[in-house]
Parts: structure tokens; sequence; C-alpha cells
């Protein structure tokens, strides 16, 4: 097997597992599902993954740490914090036209059953981080007075829901563009309200 080919069949099996474990949940999807969507065998599975749990930690932990990694590298960057936020959103918006599936089996993880919940312990650890990322940003902006000194938690919150809405409709298969121009009407409108007065 080549590096190339390597790499492809990981990838593919990644992909279709998300989408299975989106649509069916957990333990409703058989490996052997998964390797035949992936065109791949169960021992390919095994030898990539090791288990049907560690398949499902990957394609999560992979994501997040990815994930992660960028709005910590984004947030840490020279400029104001309008521009900043609107790199952050406009990149959430394309990991999830990047990979939908993933992104849906996020929201199955956090909004669904226990079970399942229980299975990725450590993704709590990792969206506390994002979280902790995100208030110091805001925190900053408000020393900076580009935001208002309000509480940073409902500011926290105001943005959360501002990237998560238009991604839940997008998934949704509403009429939504998850692009830079979005971003950048969201970001506008937020400081119209958030930014501080003159």
């Amino acid at each position: 097997m080549s590096g190339v080919e390597d790499g492809s069949i990981r990838e593919r099996i990644l992909t279709e597992a998300a989408r299975l474990f989106a649509d069916k949940g957990y333990a409703a999807t058989s490996v052997r599902e998964i390797t035949q969507a992936a065109g791949a065998t169960n021992p390919m599975m095994y030898y990539y993954f090791g288990s049907k749990v560690e398949l499902y930690e990957a394609i999560l932990s992979e994501s997040m740490d990815r994930l992660s990694s960028q709005v910590s590298e984004i947030l840490g960057r020279p400029g104001t914090f309008s521009e900043r936020l609107v790199e952050l959103i406009t990149y959430h918006f394309e990991m999830v036209v990047e990979r939908p599936d993933a992104t849906r089996l996020f929201f199955r993880v956090f909004l669904g059953p226990d079970e399942e919940k229980q299975l990725i312990a450590s993704m709590r650890q990792m969206s506390d981080k994002h979280e902790c990322l995100m208030a110091q940003a805001i925190q900053e902006a408000q020393e900076r007075g580009e935001l208002r000194p309000c509480s940073w938690r409902t500011l926290e919150m105001l943005l959360g829901g501002m990237i998560m809405h238009p991604i839940l409709k997008y998934l949704d298969h509403e009429d939504v563009e998850l692009n830079r121009e979005t971003a950048e009407a969201l970001v506008e409108l937020f400081m119209a309200g958030a930014g501080r007065e003159g």
C-alpha cells in the first residue's frame, strides 16, 4: 500500500464513519457498515483505529484539536477584536462546509443520549479550552475599550449563538451561506451592539 493510498483509506473510513455515527448513533452503527461504505475491510479499520470506540474518538478529537489550534492562532494574531472575530467565524464556517457530518456528530454528542456523551469524556475538556480562549479574547478587547464593560460570559454566549445558529440552519438544509461575507455581516452587527459607544 502506498502512502497516498494509506492516507486515502484512513480518510475514507473517518468520513463514512462520521456520516453513519451522525445518522444512526454509535451503538446502531456496525464496523461492517463503516468499512463497506468506505470501500475498506474490517482489518483495515482495526489497523488504523484499533476499535470502533477509538474510531469514534478520532473523528471528534482530530476535528476538535484542529479547531482549538486554529482558534488559538487566530485569537493570538495582531489586529482588532472584530478583525480576528471575522477570521474566527469564517474558519468555523469553512470547517462545517468541509466536514458537515463531523459537525452533525458533534451536536449529537453534546445534545444526544448520555451513553454517547460518556464515550468522549475528553470532549468537555476540549470545549472548555475553546471557551477559555474566547473569554480571554473578550476580556482583552474590553480592556482595550473595543467592547462594552459588561459580563464577558454574556458576550461569550452571544458570540456562541451567533456562530452556532447559522451552522444549525445550514445543517438543516436551509438557504444559509456559510462564508466570509456572512461572518463579516454578523460581526458588524455584533460590534454595533456590543462595541464601545463613541
